[in-house]
Parts: C-alpha cells; structure tokens; sequence
C-alpha cells in the first residue's frame, strides 16, 4: 500500500516502510514462518512503484525551492536537486527540519571521504537549509 503495508492472507498487515528490500524479505521471512512451514526459501521482494516525498530546499543554494523527490532521497540528492551550494553555501551545517526538530548534517565528510552516516534520509515536509560559511 501507500502508507507501506502488505496484507498477507491468514497473517494481516504487514509494515515494510521506511526497510530496504532486504530488511523487508527478512520480515517477510519471519512473518511468513507463523504460518507456513518452510516459507524462507522462496520470497521475492521487489519493489513496485516508489513512493515520492516533496521537500523544500532553502538558503544558499543555487535554486531554492520545493522539490519531489523519492521517498529514498538523502540531503546529498535534495541538494543535487536544486542544484548545489551557493559560493557562500556551506557544505559543513546543513539542517533539515523535521516536525519542530533541527538535525545538522556535514555533507563535506560525505562527498570527501563516503560517511553515508553523515547523509540523511528525508521524509515527505522536510525542510533542508543551507546556510552561508561563516567568515574568521
């Protein structure tokens, strides 16, 4: 479904959001078991049609504004999206805003040195700001 479920006869509902296609065949593995004997040796996952997000891209960018993008988007692609930082943009404190919270991202450490851990995943509302670099 839209919202992430799959209903399964004999099982019900099954929430796969937000899980990669492997996480979601490893649930499906354990959920199917309740039911079946030997269920894990014959599941394909695959995904149908990916769900899109809109978000807003603000600040030092070079087009700022409201972007769709998949629901598997990161800051990097929101920023590739609206076509980089600025000359003054920041790549070092970069915040999404997310239901009334602030999250800092770096995505120097992510261009130069591959920290996926320093690349966020958004969500539909996001707001991504990139400020200007501060002068010393």
């Amino acid at each position: 479904s839209p919202d992430g479920y799959i209903n399964i006869p004999d099982l019900g509902l099954v929430l796969l959001n937000g899980m990669s296609v492997s996480e979601a065949k490893t649930v499906l593995k354990q959920e199917l078991s309740k039911i079946y004997a030997d269920s894990g040796n014959n599941i394909q996952v695959s995904l149908g049609n990916v769900r899109t997000i809109q978000i807003n891209v603000m600040g030092e960018v070079l087009r700022p504004g409201t972007y769709t993008l998949s629901s598997f988007a990161t800051v990097f692609h929101a920023l590739y999206s609206a076509g980089g930082v600025s000359d003054i943009g920041s790549l070092r404190n970069i915040h999404v805003a997310r239901n009334g919270r602030t999250s800092y991202v770096d995505v120097y450490e992510f261009i130069m040195q591959g920290k996926i851990q320093d690349d966020i995943r958004l969500q539909d509302g996001d707001v991504v700001i990139v400020l200007p670099t501060t002068s010393w």
